[in-house]
């Protein structure tokens, strides 16, 4: 049997905000990317900022993701920030079995920080900082290097101020926007796929496929979504 535009819902829960705006691109790509299904994808960023109460745990933001945006799968972001990956997946999993969550979930672990996975196209990175037409030779590492930069954020933004040829005051003015300039480059990114030599993405994409041909062929949904 042929399933055509089925609809599937996420939430993302993020370490922080800013790698919400990101991750939501790559999650979204990944999910596309999924076999003989045509997908319509309802996504949601878990966001707590009108909460009065912080929540301090990841098991109580967890819980309070899927209470407040209700979804087939929730992907759990965190940076290994130099720690082993399996560590950080097992933190993931023991919180949301602590929380006692029924959905299918999966950790989203980028070895070091997210933007290491912003840094494989050169096209996407040159668009972002307003120069797609740029010649200026740009010092993108290899793929397979990602995963062993001490700090990818630095070099995408050093990478993106580059690409701007922007000089003196207005290179000063695209710098203040950095964060803006950041997130286009996820934006402009239409292609992930490069980043299947890292084990880290790898993982990341197997486990969505298993979550979503699991809630497809099931027919465990989320009820109004």
């Amino acid at each position: 049997m042929t399933l055509d535009f089925l609809r599937i819902s996420y939430t993302l829960v993020s370490d922080g905000s800013r790698d919400l705006s990101l991750l939501q691109h790559i999650v979204g790509w990944v999910i596309r990317q999924v076999g003989e299904y045509s997908l319509q994808i309802h996504p949601q960023v878990a966001n707590f900022s009108s909460l009065r109460t912080p929540l301090v745990t990841l098991e109580q933001r967890l819980r309070e993701a899927v209470r407040r945006f209700p979804c087939d799968i929730l992907f759990v972001h965190r940076d290994a920030e130099g720690q082993p990956r399996e560590w950080r997946v097992s933190e993931i999993d023991g919180a949301v079995r602590e929380a006692g969550i029924d959905q299918q979930s999966v950790p989203v672990v980028p070895v070091r920080m997210t933007e290491a996975w912003l840094l494989g196209s050169e096209a996407a990175l040159r668009t972002a900082a307003g120069n797609p037409n740029g010649k200026i030779p740009l010092a993108m590492p290899r793929v397979r290097q990602l995963e062993a930069i001490p700090d990818p954020k630095e070099l995408l933004h050093r990478l993106l101020a580059t690409a701007s040829e922007k000089p003196g005051r207005r290179r000063k003015m695209f710098m203040r926007d950095m964060n803006l300039h950041v997130r286009r480059v996820a934006v402009y990114t239409e292609d992930y796929s490069h980043l299947q030599s890292l084990p880290a993405f790898r993982a990341f994409v197997e486990d969505t496929e298993k979550a979503v041909r699991y809630v497809l062929r099931s027919g465990q949904r989320t009820p109004g979504i």
